[in-house]
């Protein structure tokens, strides 16, 4: 068996003062990634020289790239999409005032996946959402009763999805009836110890899945049935999203400032850390809406 992770070697992009680093994404054909800061409410690409930042909105969770200058983003309670860096576009707020949106994807069929987070929880309650954003303009519950909604990754053979509940330290998949357009039931891929919380993660050209294990400062291998296969520990101790740029083969990490609560003085700020590899990942689907005005959320 190959060993790719124990290969990685990392070094940090670049100094910076963020604090809770998520969303890396890297656009197919471009070598450099876009990120967001939650707790600075910023989006985050990186150039040649260092890091470039812009305000977006208090708490956006989730940025990808649409077109050459655009972006749809996830932030607070609403859905937004910035064709330009002059020019956004907000839906009305679209959750309860105890929730936020969090990590999310664009399926198969071109549509927003997006899934919640409480902000008053203890993470022992099961009131998280995963979302689906239809072409009729109304997000409809397509995995309910989760303990935090996390990363999610899109099978582009079937259009399955693979759903990250980091309370829960669970990866479920979730089937795609290609003729429906519609999600079916959740089946468990595979279980974490339980003191284990999955982050971000990313589906291999191989069909392996590749998850940050948030707090223990870890990279897990899973292979296609659900079994794990390698892990590696990483510098961070709370790493979050990551990704790989295809075109030069860098893996990208990003990471929340630590330790972690208030009043605690920073040792290791948020950021962007990166290490060459073999692996690749799938590529990034388009989303196919470009309008965020008008969203309800329904009940199916």
């Amino acid at each position: 068996m190959s060993s790719y992770l124990q290969q990685l070697e990392f070094d940090r992009f670049v100094e910076g003062d963020f604090g809770l680093v998520e969303s890396l994404r890297c656009r197919e054909g471009e070598c450099h990634v876009s990120f967001v800061d939650i707790e600075r409410g910023v989006l985050g690409q990186t150039r040649p020289r260092g890091i470039y930042t812009r305000d977006v909105a208090p708490m956006v969770a989730f940025a990808q790239s649409i077109g050459e200058h655009g972006f749809l983003f996830a932030a607070g309670r609403r859905i937004g999409f910035s064709p330009s860096e002059e020019v956004s576009h907000w839906s009305e707020p679209l959750l309860p005032e105890s929730k936020r949106f969090n990590d999310g994807a664009v399926d198969s069929a071109g549509r927003l996946v997006i899934g919640t987070l409480s902000l008053d929880s203890d993470g022992s309650s099961l009131e998280n959402q995963l979302l689906l954003l239809d072409s009729d303009q109304c997000m409809y519950p397509i995995r309910q009763k989760i303990g935090l909604s996390n990363g999610i990754a899109v099978s582009p053979d079937n259009g399955d999805l693979f759903h990250v509940d980091t309370y829960n330290s669970t990866i479920h998949r979730i089937p795609l009836d290609s003729v429906s357009g519609e999600y079916r039931e959740p089946e468990m891929f595979h279980r974490f110890k339980q003191e284990e919380n999955p982050d971000g993660l990313l589906l291999l050209e191989t069909g392996d899945l590749l998850v940050a294990l948030w707090g223990d400062g870890t990279l897990v291998r899973i292979d296609s049935g659900g079994q794990e296969l390698e892990r590696v520990r990483v510098p961070p101790t709370f790493p979050t999203s990551v990704c790989i740029c295809n075109t030069c083969g860098e893996l990208w990490l990003g990471n929340a400032a630590q330790p972690r609560g208030k009043g605690l003085q920073t040792v290791l700020s948020g950021g962007v850390w990166r290490a060459h590899t073999l692996m690749r990942q799938v590529p990034q689907l388009e989303w196919r809406q470009m309008q965020v005005e008008g969203i309800q959320l329904s009940v199916k």
